[in-house]
């Protein structure tokens, strides 16, 4: 582990807040400026929330997806938590966080414990529709899930709506999970493991539903391991890249016009081609899946995503400049730039899938 990252988290402090998450953008900054953690120019902006929509993505997903409170949650490539955590508060919720990275899971759990000694739990508003774009529709088809995936065999209880079993493996009750009713501090909630979201080192069937925002490969290559981490009737949502209305070459090259840069989000341009919003579906029925719901989201990301991380870095350019330096801020503009014309383009985008295991 870093010195310096140790040291620097080992003076991390929150003051009284009903808000945690709001303190926490200014702890990942310092890390960033400090050059110890990813700073990319979604990455500075979006915070905690490492993919577009940052928390109102991420409850919409949820709602989607029907979690509730007897669920237990694994979410693949947890960055440093955020979604996590708000799952977890929001939803009550049990998650397991899994990265590659050791450093984002030191960073996760540190955040986490600050969060849970914090109160996190208090002032939060209960989530309910509201996104502009079929909210209404999207909760319906949440329930229609849930009551799916109990005519199915699945006999529903108090406290797991979707009737999951409620017994937690010696292997998650080591990682700190519980299955205590109440409300349990946000450390007891949440958890992070260290490991290859393709090797996940957790029994057969210790979740109810896999999730993963944004950085889910093109090939699919985690769906074997998410089927056996996944209980009978699981769920399993995930958002990724896709190609749009063009070929993955030509998304390649387009990508890399404007300057050369980079994309700002992890965005695959070598290696498996993308897949359309149908191949991937399809792809996900191959695995032993069924679909419920294969929607394009790109527009969506373009007006609740890349433009509001765009304004923010406008409405804060001075404060970035002295954060992060002048080069960074033109880069960050270029880069940001480069990724909207290529949503707009048409050329790739991202997908949502919904599925449950077969």
């Amino acid at each position: 582990m870093n010195a310096i990252l140790n040291e620097m988290m080992q003076s991390w402090h929150l003051g009284p807040c009903t808000d945690a998450s709001a303190q926490i953008p200014a702890l990942l900054e310092s890390l960033q400026a400090a050059g110890l953690l990813r700073a990319s120019a979604c990455a500075v902006l979006l915070g905690e929330q490492y993919h577009l929509g940052g928390a109102e993505d991420t409850r919409h997903m949820a709602q989607a997806v029907g979690i509730a409170a007897g669920d237990r949650v694994v979410d693949l490539a947890c960055y440093v938590g955020g979604p996590a955590r708000q799952l977890a508060r929001e939803f009550g919720c049990q998650v397991v966080g899994v990265d590659i990275s050791p450093m984002h899971i030191a960073i996760a759990r540190e955040l986490t414990e600050l969060c849970g000694m914090c109160g996190v739990g208090a002032g939060f508003i209960p989530p309910t529709g509201g996104r502009d774009r079929e909210a209404v529709s999207r909760l319906a088809a949440s329930e229609t899930l849930r009551q799916e995936c109990h005519s199915e065999g699945v006999a529903a209880t108090e406290e797991s709506p979707t009737g999951a079993a409620q017994e937690v493996g010696d292997s998650s009750l080591a990682l700190g999970m519980t299955t205590s009713r109440g409300a349990p501090e946000l450390h007891d909630k949440v958890s992070f493991l260290c490991a290859s979201a393709d090797a996940v080192p957790m029994s057969d069937g210790s979740f109810t539903v896999a999730w993963s925002q944004g950085s889910f490969p093109s090939d699919l290559s985690w769906l074997t391991e998410i089927k056996r981490l996944l209980a009978p009737n699981g769920r399993l949502t995930f958002t990724a890249t896709i190609r749009r209305h063009m070929e993955h070459g030509r998304f390649a090259r387009d990508l890399q016009a404007g300057g050369g840069q980079a994309p700002s989000l992890p965005c695959p341009t070598e290696g498996p081609a993308l897949l359309s919003l149908g191949e991937m579906a399809d792809r996900v029925t191959g695995f032993g899946f069924r679909v419920i719901s294969a929607e394009d989201i790109s527009q969506w990301e373009i007006e609740h995503g890349w433009l509001p991380a765009r304004r923010k870095l406008e409405e804060r350019e001075e404060h970035y400049h002295q954060l992060m330096g002048e080069e960074w801020v033109r880069w960050a503009y270029e880069s940001l730039d480069a990724d909207i014309a290529l949503w707009r383009s048409g050329a790739a985008g991202s997908g949502r899938i919904i599925a449950v295991k077969e």
